[in-house]
């Protein structure tokens, strides 16, 4: 599958979903240089290590495919989880920000 196919690329795309539905991607930490480092667990139930940039978006996984293709399901699946985690911080700062000011509770002087 070459990355440029956009046939290819939706195929990619539905099975990265179908790892995240699946709660393959086992554990994913976000480095203070941008870097996303994750396991994500195979169809064969092998462990591959997958590195995101989150400045660029590349990535690269330590699976066969990638080694032969360039492009992998697991890196389209850490893509789109880290991609789903901006989502939800934006969409809190947002909700945070239109939300009314607190109100200063004044206690009784005793």
């Amino acid at each position: 599958m070459k990355p440029g196919n956009t046939r290819s690329t939706l195929r990619l795309v539905s099975r990265a979903a179908r790892i995240i539905n699946q709660n393959r991607i086992l554990y994913m930490k976000l480095y203070d240089n941008g870097v996303v480092k994750a396991v994500v667990r195979g169809d064969s139930g092998a462990l591959y290590i997958v590195v995101l940039d989150t400045r660029t978006l590349n990535a690269r996984c330590s699976c066969p495919h990638f080694k032969y293709n360039g492009t992998c399901k697991h890196t389209y699946a850490l893509r789109l989880r880290y991609l789903s985690h901006l989502r939800r911080n934006i969409q809190l700062s947002k909700k945070d920000a239109n939300s009314k000011p607190l109100r200063v509770l004044r206690t009784k002087k005793t």
